[in-house]
């Protein structure tokens, strides 16, 4: 979304170390431990957070499939892929991305990634990195046609919010983000500064 609403600050932002918040802090640790199933070095706090989001991520998984329970059954399962903190690389190793999970049942996959924060809702139709993530996918993976994305916010109501994108949608989508992609590599790339773009951007400084 920065880079969308600012082109020049893809740029800007290169060997720029981020900054370091309590709240971002916290938010590595239970992601950390939702990938690990590992809650040994969370705070009381966190482990309640974790649980919630563990909990909402096994609801997510069991209605995409409309089954009984099934996260037991996901890394047995030969015609289903369960994967965690992977990074996928498209166009040329342009753009690449991290998604937090993923599960792939044949032509469909659903992708979800948690928001620890306490900020407004997240809604994931309206959101370019689930946007962007799910034109990873399908690059990467021509034979899915058909993904869901999913924001799992356990502070914040709604606690999950769904999009689905056809094979019509992740063209749109692959169309839009290389647009956004091509604009952010272009020489003298325009920097247009701005509330949203600016926010947690790490060249605003020396802007």
């Amino acid at each position: 979304e920065r880079v969308a609403l600012c082109p020049g600050s893809f740029d800007a932002e290169k060997d720029l170390p981020g900054e370091e918040s309590e709240i971002a802090t916290s938010g590595t640790r239970i992601h950390w431990a939702l990938e690990h199933d590992d809650c040994s070095k969370l705070t009381d706090d966190e482990v309640d957070l974790a649980d919630r989001a563990a909990e909402l991520r096994k609801e997510l998984i069991d209605g995409f499939f409309l089954s009984e329970p099934i996260m037991e059954k996901i890394m047995g399962d030969p015609d289903l892929c369960h994967q965690r903190e992977t990074r996928l690389y498209a166009f040329n190793d342009r753009f690449s991305g991290q998604f937090d999970g993923m599960v792939i049942d044949g032509h469909r996959a659903i992708l979800y990634d948690y928001k620890t924060g306490y900020l407004e809702p997240i809604v994931a139709t309206h959101n370019l990195q689930m946007r962007s993530l799910a034109v990873l996918v399908q690059y990467n993976h021509l034979d899915i046609t058909e993904i869901t994305t999913a924001i799992i916010q356990p502070r914040i109501r709604p606690e999950i919010s769904l999009a689905v994108y056809d094979a019509d949608d992740l063209e749109k989508a692959r169309v839009e983000v290389k647009a956004i992609l091509d604009r952010a590599y272009a020489p003298g790339a325009r920097r247009q500064p701005g509330p949203i773009q600016c926010k947690y951007c790490r060249a605003k400084a020396d802007c």
